[in-house]
């Protein structure tokens, strides 16, 4: 029987689905909520203007009204599961929908995962919705709300003179054309601290080492030159300190979530990636 307290207006049965390498689904506005798992296949979610990577293990939440596509894997054929619900009222211990995470990065050993697999296998095809799937729904609903989203969105923390001195001396060497191989060492030279206490000071701000802040510069570097030029790939990789675009590809598949000919395609639309670490507005919109 229906839990008269429960949280669900309805619950619409889901499943897995699999499409095509190559394939999209366009853009579209929602009409409920839905939650969805990707099992396989590196996907692009776009809601509003910006583009997610959703790789296999992400789990993503959308709620009524918001424009949202999907671009599946080019390279494999994509699966996912899925299932649709309505509210009849949010717990008033969460935050509104619009604070919600997007998007959150499981692991597949994760109680997500297993609620997820319970609330499909349960479904019933007719009749009441059971007191336990009410419940089983809204539990995952707050593990996924409550569950920090990860750092990949800039929330203001202040920088200290020491990082902001270093990302400033990392854009100018990312800018060099190309830009000369660093380590650890030189970045620490230029902040004239030891490298220990800079990766510390990296850490506490921007939730990454300075080697990977610098990787993320030049792709973002990378990214602007996409969309400002017609420059080839081959072009964009060597201005870019990548060795080859084979790596270049790899590089920007593991941090944005696409290949680089997806991501300029984005961009055409108008449409920004989102990397895996923290970093600056003034940094991310660059020279």
């Amino acid at each position: 029987m229906r839990d008269p307290a429960g949280i669900l207006r309805e619950l619409r049965a889901g499943g897995t689905v699999t499409y095509p390498a190559g394939a999209t689904l366009p853009r579209r506005r929602t009409l409920d909520y839905e939650f969805v798992g990707i099992l396989r296949g590196q996907t692009a979610y776009q809601r509003g203007s910006t583009l997610y990577p959703a790789p296999p293990g992400s789990i993503l939440l959308s709620s009524p009204g918001v424009w949202e596509s999907y671009i599946w894997d080019p390279a494999q054929a994509t699966s996912h599961i899925y299932f649709h619900f309505d509210l009849r009222r949010i717990p008033r211990d969460l935050p509104p929908p619009r604070r919600w995470p997007v998007l959150l990065a499981v692991p597949t050993d994760d109680v997500l995962w297993r609620l997820f697999q319970f609330v499909l296998d349960a479904v019933p095809s007719r009749g009441p919705l059971p007191v336990v799937l009410d419940r089983a729904v809204e539990l995952m609903l707050r593990l996924y709300v409550m569950r920090p989203p990860g750092g990949e969105i800039w929330r203001g923390q202040p920088l200290s003179r020491r990082v902001r001195e270093s990302l400033a001396w990392l854009q100018r060497r990312a800018r060099e054309q190309p830009p000369r191989p660093l380590r650890l060492a030189d970045i620490a030279a230029a902040a004239s601290v030891d490298e220990r206490h800079l990766c510390r000071l990296f850490q506490q701000t921007l939730r990454a080492s300075p080697m990977r802040i610098w990787t993320a510069l030049r792709l973002a570097h990378a990214v602007r030159m996409m969309e400002r030029t017609d420059l080839k790939f081959e072009v964009i990789a060597r201005s870019c300190g990548f060795s080859s675009p084979y790596h270049f590809s790899r590089r920007m598949r593991a941090y944005y979530g696409a290949p680089p000919r997806h991501i300029r395609a984005g961009l055409a639309l108008g449409v920004r990636p989102r990397g895996q670490v923290l970093l600056p507005p003034e940094v991310l919109s660059g020279p």
